[in-house]
């Protein structure tokens, strides 16, 4: 509801359904073959990077990578609740606070070359398709593609050839052992996975039907149709015990798995600016460009990064504003 009165300026546009939330995949064989303990919920970023480093090596000529998480989902979701826009001026991305430097640093060591060699950032896909990192944090929809792997061939609803030789020609090798926990926490929130990455339903202006379109939205939120849901493997907005531990149990392929983290912790909370100043939009912020352009192309420091982003993106918005544009 935070990210909801954020973007409508105060107003609220839409309700929350559902939440794609993210999760930590982990290969339960690499795990065994070292004899590292796995990880577990409530484990903290300083004993997952502990864990990463023990998880770093190579098995005989492959590199096994320890950790893999998407450093724009880190950030765009963070745990920290952190806002990219200032809370004082409209219009106004502002990142290069102590707090954005720390939360950065924070995964930057799990890619430094330095502090966990062998580990450099590819993308999560080397855990599910190729068995070459022993980790992945990734989203709950992830979790049905994955178990939804056959024979080493992904289902043709996956399939993207996008002009290209399509996906299942490539010869997959998915863990053949695997489970699921909480994402680590950071030690001051040991609670807080990512904020909600959540799905909304709206209302359009032209609807004719507003009052029946908003009996539709009572009804997905009621509490017995989150439920159903839930049990289809779909994390919904409402939490009770009772829906938490109906979470996938009308999926046969999630019987064996740690189904408890899909509900573990609980999702940081952004602040709502005053409505004076989120009233200027949200402006989508290139959260690529920190890890992806600046730290892992340039090799550029993490203030240095976080600047050059923060001056781009404020310049962006400043040209778009003398165009003319609007938001709503």
């Amino acid at each position: 509801m935070a990210i909801i009165r954020d973007r409508g300026a105060g107003k609220i546009y839409s309700l929350p359904l559902e939440i794609n939330d993210y999760i930590l995949f982990y290969n339960k064989t690499l795990f065994d073959d070292r004899g590292v303990p796995y990880p577990t919920e409530g484990m903290t970023y300083d004993e997952a990077f502990e864990l990463a480093k023990k998880m770093t090596f190579f098995d005989g000529y492959k590199q096994i990578k320890g950790w893999t998480q998407h450093p724009d989902q880190y950030l765009l979701l963070n745990q920290k609740g952190l806002s990219f826009f200032s809370q004082t001026e409209r219009d106004k991305v502002y990142i290069t606070s102590q707090e954005w430097i720390e939360l950065v640093n924070n995964l930057r060591r799990f890619y430094d070359k330095t502090q966990n060699p062998g580990n450099e950032w590819k993308d999560v896909t080397d855990f599910f398709y190729n068995s070459t990192a022993a980790t992945a944090i990734d989203n709950l929809e992830r979790l049905l593609n994955f178990v939804s792997i056959k024979d080493n061939q992904i289902p043709q609803d996956f399939i993207e050839t996008s002009g290209r030789e399509p996906i299942t020609t490539v010869k997959l090798n998915i863990p053949s052992n695997w489970d699921i926990t909480s994402i680590p926490v950071f030690e001051d929130n040991p609670e807080e996975i990512y904020m909600a990455n959540a799905l909304g339903m709206f209302i359009t202006k032209q609807s004719q039907m507003k009052e029946k379109a908003f009996k539709v939205v009572n009804m997905f939120l009621r509490e017995d149709v989150q439920k159903a849901r839930a049990a289809d493997g779909i994390k919904g907005v409402v939490k009770t015990e009772e829906i938490a531990n109906a979470f996938g149990t009308n999926v046969p392929e999630y019987k064996d798995l740690n189904l408890k983290a899909v509900y573990w912790g609980e999702n940081a909370v952004q602040p709502v600016r005053p409505p004076e100043i989120a009233g200027g939009g949200y402006w989508d912020i290139a959260t690529w460009a920190v890890f992806r352009k600046y730290i892992f192309q340039y090799g550029s420091s993490t203030e240095m990064a976080l600047q050059r982003v923060e001056m781009e993106e404020n310049q962006w918005i400043q040209d778009r504003i003398a165009e003319g544009w609007e938001f709503y």
